[in-house]
């Protein structure tokens, strides 16, 4: 049996992990997902972002990146910020908060792991063999695998991977997204059309996305 401060962790992460990938996933507005209120108050809040210059690039950054680090969905957000500060500035910004909240959630599970004394299971243990391996090849799939931030976060941090090949992993694949978010928050007209989710016209971009996925794991698979 797992130790019961482990087991109690993994429960809230659980939690939280299905309360992202709920939102995340529910075909409703943004409105009815996070409640009328909450899209009034993110609309004030990128209004004062618009308008503060860097001051409100850097309280963005501070922000999502805490946002990114809770596992919380990130699309709207980061589609959002593409409006807000322009394709160019929205990709690298949310390059950086994403990259940043990446950081922390692995900061904050290795923490949590030392003080505790968390181990894994020896049972699990073979199972983790490609993390050893191939741990920069696996991570990339497993972040391009459909699953949750919390998931691939938490998780990975869980399983005691290789922190260099963590973060590679992660900028790696957050490039693609950011771009394809980024460029469609560019092509919104208002903040409110921007928080309302992507539009038709960008319903054939995962095929392009999952173009770039694959060039990336072949590559490599050609290095590695």
């Amino acid at each position: 049996l797992w130790p019961l401060g482990m087991r109690t962790s993994l429960g809230v992460a659980a939690l939280v992990t299905v309360f992202a990938f709920l939102l995340a996933v529910r075909p409703k507005p943004a409105a009815a997902v996070v409640g009328e209120k909450l899209v009034v108050a993110l609309t004030a809040l990128f209004e004062f972002y618009q308008t503060a210059g860097w001051v409100g690039v850097a309280c963005h950054v501070v922000g999502f990146s805490l946002w990114v680090s809770l596992s919380l969905p990130t699309t709207l957000v980061e589609i959002t910020t593409g409006f807000v500060f322009g394709p160019l500035t929205g990709f690298a910004t949310c390059i950086v908060c994403k990259t940043v909240g990446a950081l922390l959630a692995f900061l904050a599970v290795r923490s949590l792991r030392q003080h505790f004394g968390w181990k894994m299971p020896s049972s699990l243990l073979p199972k983790l063999e490609a993390l050893r391996s191939r741990p920069l090849l696996t991570m990339v799939g497993v972040r391009f695998a459909p699953l949750p931030l919390g998931v691939k976060n938490y998780g990975l941090a869980l399983c005691e991977v290789d922190f260099k090949a963590y973060m590679v992993a992660s900028i790696m694949v957050n490039v693609p997204f950011s771009v394809l978010w980024a460029t469609a928050g560019g092509s919104c007209h208002s903040i409110a059309e921007a928080l309302a989710g992507p539009s038709s016209s960008y319903t054939k971009l995962p095929l392009l996305l999952l173009m770039l996925g694959a060039g990336l794991l072949a590559m490599l698979a050609l290095r590695l």
